[in-house]
This record gives C-alpha cells, sequence and structure tokens, in this order.
C-alpha cells in the first residue's frame, strides 16, 4: 500500500501551485469551511467553531444547493484556489479526505464530519497522524492546538511514507521496463 499521491509532494510543491490562484478577497485569519458532501450537523459545527475561534468563516461549496451560511461563500474556485484556501487557514471543517490531507500537509487543525461517502478513509488518515480529535461524531466540535512538535512526528511519518511509496513505484517501473 503506497500512501495516497497527495502526499507524494512537499509542501513547498503544493506551495508553488497555489501561487497562481484566482480569488475575491478574504480576511487574513479564518476557518475555511469545504463543503464536498452535505453534512446535517455542517452549520452547526461552523456556528460552534466561528465562536471558538472568533473567526469569519469561508464556506467553499459546489453544491448550487447548499444552505450553509457564513460571512464569505466561495462557490467557485480550482485546484489552485482549493489549496491556497486550505493553507492560509486557521482551522478547517469538512467532509473531505483529500481537504484533510491538504490540512495536515499544512499543519491545520482539521475537523471531518463522517459521511457514508469515505468515513473509513478519513478516519484513518486522521488516526494515522494522531488528529482523531477533529473527528466529530455527535455534531459537536471543540478547539484543539496540534503543538508544534506533533506536527514535526507527523512530518517525519509523511516524509517516510513519501520515500516508501516512490521507491516502490519506482521497483515497479523498473520491473516492467
Amino acid at each position: 500500500v503506497v500512501e495516497d499521491p497527495v502526499f507524494l509532494l512537499e509542501s513547498n510543491e503544493w506551495e508553488k501551485l497555489a501561487e497562481n490562484r484566482n480569488i475575491q478577497q478574504i480576511p487574513s485569519k479564518y476557518v475555511l469551511c469545504f463543503e464536498l458532501v452535505p453534512h446535517i450537523d455542517f452549520q452547526n459545527v461552523i456556528d460552534s467553531l466561528k465562536k471558538q475561534y472568533n473567526l469569519p468563516v469561508i464556506v467553499l461549496t459546489m453544491a448550487i444547493n447548499s444552505t450553509l451560511k457564513a460571512e464569505y461563500v466561495i462557490r467557485a474556485a480550482g485546484p489552485k484556489e482549493f489549496i491556497y484556501l486550505i493553507k492560509n487557514a486557521d482551522a478547517v471543517i469538512s467532509t473531505s479526505f483529500h481537504c484533510a490531507a491538504f490540512s495536515i500537509i499544512f499543519h491545520k487543525p482539521i475537523y471531518s464530519l463522517l459521511t457514508t461517502h469515505a468515513p473509513t478513509r478519513i478516519v484513518e488518515l486522521l488516526e494515522t497522524y494522531g488528529l482523531e480529535r477533529g473527528l466529530i461524531n455527535n455534531g459537536k466540535a471543540t478547539k484543539y492546538l496540534v503543538e508544534p512538535n506533533q506536527w514535526d512526528l507527523i512530518d517525519n511519518k509523511i516524509f517516510n511514507g513519501r520515500a516508501f511509496s516512490i521507491d516502490y513505484l519506482k521497483s515497479l517501473e523498473r520491473h516492467f521496463e
């Protein structure tokens, strides 16, 4: 088993991609909510974390019928904007595995609402990096911080997983030459 491809690039490589983003003016500090799959508890979690962080919320959604309310709602964004918004957020709320993965890469507390979309994958991801405090099962989210030394351990785990995965993929390539 190799790492998800999002972990095969280093954070600075992802940051370069986000440099040429096309995004409207947003606040310098915010909580990002990415709605990939609707969830009944999304608005409650948004409202709760907005109070706990004392920051405005940006909702990024592609759902035409989304009912989520926040100070900023972005309905159209590409990969560059997606990465930029995660990289610059103070915290992230989502139902998306890849949003959680990028949050980890950019050292952002992630709050994951579980859906039938990919719950096991998100749970395993957060547990792998010791961030299961961000799993939201009961509709309630409590602010948490990740200490710098924990981010160092997470980065080391990502580095080792990346090295193993790249070596393995290269060995497959040699095998089929």
